[in-house]
């Protein structure tokens, strides 16, 4: 189902300007969202994570949040059974002659539903640690439409890894350390011990974040540090976790380091059986 300004189209009807920024200069924002049934999970913390990062990005919500909600709920339509995957998208609309112009932007909100494949059980992804090509962007903090705001890999590395790659990439930078995956927050587990990066350093992740703020309740066996993640974290973790919004928390089975930082540049670290993942799992896929 497709949702554009609040009103219901079909895939062949969806359409914006040619002229919108959106398309033109990624000028925008979104959020990705996971429902099941008629319930959408964080809304409340993804709507107003989506209006931070209209401000941050000089948009102005073209909606309220509860109209946006009353949308959403518009375009899950009638059959609300199993998992969706929910985007929401505020482009920067047709601005003019220029970006930043005085002209009146017409921009659109645009809401896609689609079916979402997830299972109850815990996923074990292959994953490799990639070098970042630069520290954090600040813009990078928000849902931006330009995904070069984003901590991602150098294009030398994307060459190399080929497309047929199947594994996730893990983000390294020399002076702030391991990151996130390039679609996840992470969390490395060593024994009883668990680490994630300072949030100043990382993407502000809505499921990473219920899980700092739930963790004495939630896994009070294990012990939490926030802290500069090193190389030597993953190398000798028990059991690399990334969790994002549809997908819930996933563990990692095998790890390269395509840094070139350790002995593990040719040989991969395998991880041993899930168990902090699938508590985290659990959490985050409740109702």
């Amino acid at each position: 189902m497709i949702s554009i300004d609040g009103q219901i189209v079909t895939g062949d009807e969806a359409s914006i300007s040619i002229l919108d920024s959106g398309l033109l200069s990624g000028y925008g924002v979104f959020e990705t969202m996971l429902a099941e049934g008629d319930l959408v999970f964080r809304l409340g913390e993804h709507l107003a994570r989506f209006e931070k990062s209209c401000l941050a990005l000089g948009l102005i919500p073209k909606y309220s949040s509860n109209q946006i909600e009353e949308f959403i709920g518009e375009a899950l339509g009638r059959n609300q059974d199993g998992y969706k995957r929910i985007r929401v998208m505020l482009t920067g609309g047709n601005s003019g002659d220029g970006l930043w112009g005085d002209e009146s932007i017409d921009n659109r909100l645009v809401i896609i539903v689609r079916e979402h494949s997830l299972s109850r059980g815990i996923v074990r992804p292959k994953a490799e640690v990639v070098y970042s090509a630069t520290s954090l962007h600040w813009l990078a903090k928000h849902k931006t439409l330009s995904r070069m705001l984003y901590s991602h890999p150098t294009p030398e590395f994307a060459q190399v890894r080929g497309k047929n790659s199947k594994s996730l990439q893990i983000l390294y930078h020399p002076s702030i350390g391991v990151t996130e995956f390039s679609s996840a927050s992470l969390f490395v587990r060593q024994s009883e011990n668990v680490v994630t990066a300072f949030s100043e350093d990382v993407f502000l992740g809505i499921c990473r974040a219920e899980i700092i703020k739930n963790w004495r309740a939630l896994v009070p066996e294990f012990k939490l540090e926030i802290r500069k993640v090193e190389l030597s974290d993953l190398f000798a973790a028990d059991e690399v976790i990334g969790v994002n919004s549809l997908r819930g928390a996933f563990a990692v089975s095998e790890l390269n380091d395509n840094t070139g930082e350790s002995f593990a540049s040719t040989n991969p670290i395998s991880y041993s059986k899930p168990v902090l993942s699938l508590k985290l799992h659990d959490f985050l896929l409740t109702r």
